[in-house]
């Protein structure tokens, strides 16, 4: 570019030129821009289509149907916390399921 401006200063060129070349250099810096993130986004789907593949191909696991008689959960200690403030903490739950 520094190089135009001054073909353009000594009026090695006129601005018609200089303006193609800038238009031109542009385009170019784009395009390369544009198959640099192609590149980068291969290898990001690289990753993902092994995984994919390590899916499909795992075994499925036989097993047998049961009956679910209960739902109790129980949590033991628990702290919620976000960023840096802690919204609750050290709490005991344990709900019981409605049994018949």
């Amino acid at each position: 570019m520094l190089i135009g401006v001054q073909m353009l200063h000594t009026g090695e060129i006129n601005i018609l030129y200089f303006l193609g070349y800038v238009l031109a250099s542009i385009k170019v810096r784009e395009s390369v821009e544009a198959v640099s993130m192609n590149v980068a986004e291969l290898y990001y789907l690289d990753s993902m289509c092994k995984r994919i593949r390590e899916i499909r191909e795992t075994k499925i696991q036989q097993g047998k149907d049961q009956t679910i008689s209960s739902y109790d959960i129980e949590f033991d200690q628990v702290s919620f916390l976000t960023i840096r403030i802690q919204k609750c903490s050290r709490i005991s739950v344990s709900p019981r399921s409605k049994t018949k």
